[in-house]
């Protein structure tokens, strides 16, 4: 699998701009307790779920998420590391501090990674690392 690391930071970045208002709270969202003790609402769902969907269009590999209860190590050579919505307990008190973190791994190596900080955006600065 040939990866063009500027192409896959592109789109990933239009990807992240197309949902930006996704990491915005909505009236209602409710964090629950994962069994590992941390925080996970309706904005972690959401975003893993239009992150895997999106990652799996482009590369058909698997998803190795925060959001999901993962060996680690991973068995898998190749695949996607992602933490779709990091930060939700300042999200929970109201502070803007959130972001999502992509990775390709490929032969166990990162291929390319991103580092996507809503507020950032938002306010007018460039919010994709």
């Amino acid at each position: 699998m040939k990866v063009n690391p500027l192409e896959l930071s592109l789109q990933l970045h239009t990807f992240f701009l197309n949902h930006l208002e996704d990491f915005t709270p909505k009236p209602g969202d409710k964090m629950t307790i994962k069994s590992d003790g941390t925080k996970v609402g309706p904005r972690d769902e959401l975003l893993h779920q239009l992150l895997s969907e999106f990652a799996m269009n482009l590369f058909p590999l698997p998803i190795v998420s925060e959001e999901r209860e993962c060996t680690w190590p991973t068995p898998y050579d190749d695949f996607w590391l992602i933490d779709p919505f990091d930060g939700s307990n300042n999200h929970d008190m109201g502070l803007p501090l959130i972001g999502s973190m992509v990775t390709l791994i490929q032969a166990r190596q990162p291929v390319m990674s991103a580092i996507f900080i809503p507020f950032e955006e938002k306010t007018g600065k460039n919010g994709f690392y």
